[in-house]
């Protein structure tokens, strides 16, 4: 049986020489999206008072604005 690996590929790069993967690159996009969704989430609980005040809702409403500004897809899905 032959290796479906060729030199490249174990290398780094793709078979048909295209790229080379770039694990770092990878994560740094994962890292940098997962910052973004939990500095949203701040946002929204440091702003749920003033939220709150303006459009005078209550305990209940408060949390569901805030749920449902802060899931990842509609609630619908």
């Amino acid at each position: 049986m032959t290796d479906i690996l060729t030199r490249d590929a174990q290398a780094g790069q793709l078979a048909g020489g295209d790229r080379p993967v770039r694990p770092g690159l990878v994560l740094a996009v994962v890292l940098i999206g997962q910052f973004m969704a939990v500095l949203d989430a701040s946002i929204v609980n440091v702003a749920a008072p003033s939220i709150h005040a303006s459009l005078r809702a209550s305990g209940a409403g408060l949390q569901l604005v805030v749920a449902g500004y802060t899931s990842p897809t509609p609630s619908g899905w």
